[in-house]
């Protein structure tokens, strides 16, 4: 009988464990990817008074290509 009882408690600690795995952990790993990408992605360092359009006249950029 002791064996069996401790079959049925690792089969509920396993089911337990999974369920705090599905519900937990997924939530834990999207807090820190959007933690990381926003480090990743500091737009300090960019000037956007000097952004705009780049004009290339055909001929030159034919003439590039060659």
């Amino acid at each position: 009988m002791a064996k069996f009882k401790e079959k049925v408690s690792l089969i509920v600690a396993g089911v337990g464990l999974t369920a705090i795995a599905f519900v937990a952990i997924p939530p834990i790993i999207n807090k820190v990817a959007r933690k990381v990408y926003r480090a990743q992605s500091d737009t300090s360092d960019i000037d956007f008074e000097n952004l705009g359009p780049e004009i290339v006249r055909k001929e030159h950029a034919a003439q590039d290509e060659e």
